[in-house]
């Protein structure tokens, strides 16, 4: 049975410095999703919006055609 050594080999990262090192790249990613995830939002509101307006302006449309026919 191999023998298991008291101080990590050489080159070896203790997990605690490894969560300490990294902590600070996992909130930059998670605040990265957060903020992806606004924006797709943002996305969908600006269609939606635009579709409102596409329906306001065909509906004025339909009610100023008769008034610059006569």
């Amino acid at each position: 049975m191999a023998e298991i050594p008291e101080s990590p080999p050489l080159g070896f990262l203790p997990f605690a410095k490894l969560e300490k090192d990294y902590r600070p790249l996992e909130q930059k990613v998670r605040k990265a999703a957060v903020i992806r995830e606004v924006f797709v939002d943002m996305v969908e509101v600006a269609k939606f919006a635009r579709e409102v307006i596409k329906l306001n302006v065909k509906r004025q449309w339909q009610v100023l055609e008769p008034q610059l026919s006569l």
